[in-house]
């Protein structure tokens, strides 16, 4: 990693609190040159999902999708990062980091470190469970008009797709 990269990543953790209590996790003992790996949960939601470092998060919305102008994102709010299970017999889901950004719509940063087989279908749920959470609070006739716009972000170490699991050229529609 590059030196002002650590350096910067180090000043990101030392600043929050959260940062100041998991730092003896985060650096290997004796060995300050060695620092957090961000595509682990703990530091990933460090860098990305506090307020300040909110413009740590804002810069790739920008940057990933293309947000320039008048669309380009100047502020974001940090949602909750659960998703209640929609029945009591479902699980509680935890985002990485999940945002609304200044021109209202929402955004859901995900961090894969290595392929899983179910990851792909895990990311649906999240933003299914998203968006129904948008329509629960919206009278049914309004539900479409209403709805936030809302994406997801994926940043992955490795392919998360694999060869067997994209549509064969003689399935898709020409």
């Amino acid at each position: 990693m590059h030196k002002k990269r650590k350096r910067k990543i180090r000043e990101v953790i030392e600043r929050t609190e959260e940062g100041k209590k998991l730092k003896e996790e985060i650096f290997i003992k004796g060995k300050a040159q060695i620092f957090a790996d961000p595509t682990y949960d703990t530091p990933f939601k460090m860098l990305f999902g506090t307020l300040s470092n909110k413009h740590l998060t804002i810069d790739p919305i920008n940057s990933l999708f293309d947000l320039k102008g008048a669309n380009c994102v100047h502020d974001i709010e940090f949602l909750s990062q659960e998703l209640d299970p929609s029945h009591p017999s479902d699980k509680k889901s935890t985002l990485d980091v999940r945002c609304r950004t200044d021109h209202g719509y929402d955004v859901v940063i995900e961090m894969q470190r290595q392929y899983k087989p179910y990851f792909i279908c895990r990311m649906q749920y999240y933003m299914a469970r998203t968006l129904s959470q948008q329509g629960s609070l919206i009278k049914a006739d309004d539900l479409h008009k209403m709805m936030t716009k809302t994406y997801m972000l994926v940043i992955s170490k490795e392919n998360l797709y694999k060869a067997h699991e994209l549509p064969s050229k003689d399935t898709q529609d020409t």
